[in-house]
């Protein structure tokens, strides 16, 4: 389902009709019992909500909503966003994510970084824009890239120290600055697991709000090395076959979609 940002904008209490997105950490807020995502009448009485439009999904709109004090309404809970967020289309997800990323900008920025004074969001460009000084902060974006490596048969998956499960995926990481995509890739690898790569072809991207990550995915050929994991990030990295898979990512990431993708196809 396809997505369509909108320039941050903040609406009325009356006039913000769609989904409302609060969250905390890696949490989002939802209706108790079904888990349905909430809308305006769900926050009624909490003070010091204001809703900022985040974008449409297949004619729904969504609301960022940050929390003054964090507190939720009795009839909402949190649950992890991570878990909730891979039972949704592509669309709902996407517009989940520039919500969440809206909520941290809206609350990172309320002050400019060069004078101190108070931002405001402006409407036309979709900025907090100082009062003083009048410096634009807009929503932050992360790049980050994730390489899907394959030897002959066989994908490469490693396990991250931060997995809280055994679960193995792909090399990922994040694009230092006046580093490219591709230069990324080579990087992240050598640095990870110790081999070289050859044959970088694009994949796809996803929005990923942890907390404000856009990643571009990667295929690659093995070229050379022993496979050695850092020992920092990466405690193991093992080649795998498509029938002697490990645990691996649940659906609604693109690693998991990329992972797929290398089953089906041998």
């Amino acid at each position: 389902m396809k997505f369509n940002p909108s320039k941050a904008r903040q609406f009325p209490f009356v006039d913000a009709d769609g989904f409302w997105i609060a969250g905390r950490q890696r949490s989002l807020a939802v209706r108790k019992g079904d888990h349905s995502l909430p809308v305006r009448d769900d926050f009624r009485g909490v003070a010091g909500t204001v809703p900022i439009l985040a974008g449409f999904s297949e004619g729904d709109k969504f609301y960022a909503v940050t929390l003054p004090d964090g507190e939720l309404p009795e009839h909402l809970e949190w649950v992890d966003l991570r878990d909730y967020i891979q039972q949704l289309d592509k669309g709902q997800r996407a517009a989940i994510a520039r919500a969440i990323e809206l909520n941290h900008w809206n609350r990172e920025h309320r002050f400019c970084g060069i004078c101190g004074k108070f931002t405001e969001i402006d409407p036309k460009s979709g900025a907090r824009v100082c009062t003083g000084c009048g410096m634009e902060f807009y929503p932050r974006l992360s790049p980050a890239i994730i390489v899907r490596i394959t030897r002959g048969p066989e994908i490469l998956l490693a396990h991250n120290r931060n997995f809280s499960a055994r679960r193995y995926s792909c090399i990922a990481g994040f694009v230092e600055a006046g580093e490219t995509l591709e230069d990324c890739v080579h990087r992240e690898v050598f640095e990870e697991v110790g081999i070289l790569v050859k044959d970088i072809r694009y994949f796809g991207s996803q929005s990923w709000p942890f907390p404000y990550s856009l990643i571009a995915g990667f295929t690659a050929e093995y070229a050379a090395g022993e496979v050695c994991p850092d020992g920092e990030e990466i405690d193991d990295a093992k080649w795998f076959s498509h029938d002697n898979m490990p645990d691996i990512p649940g659906p609604g990431s693109i690693s998991r979609e990329m992972i797929d993708d290398y089953c089906n196809k041998v």
